[in-house]
């Protein structure tokens, strides 16, 4: 016996930044766990979303330090 095969796809649920921001925010306060179950988020998900967030700050601070070397050399 087969299952009938559905022809619609289940929606992935879209975030907003603002949510995903204010998501962050929370976890500076309590355990990423505590936010993940509060939100309702996979915890796979959030821990993505705080690795994209330390990816980027750490991005934007070697990029910071490299303009500011560049500018004492330059002077």
């Amino acid at each position: 016996m087969t299952k009938p095969v559905s022809t619609t796809k289940k929606s992935r649920k879209q975030h907003t930044p603002e949510f995903r921001e204010e998501a962050l925010k929370l976890a500076a306060h309590i355990s990423v766990t505590e936010v993940a179950r509060e939100l309702s988020l996979y915890g796979s998900l959030f821990d993505n979303w705080l690795s994209e967030y330390n990816h980027e700050r750490i991005h934007s601070s070697l990029n910071d330090i490299t303009h500011r070397i560049n500018e004492r050399r330059n002077h």
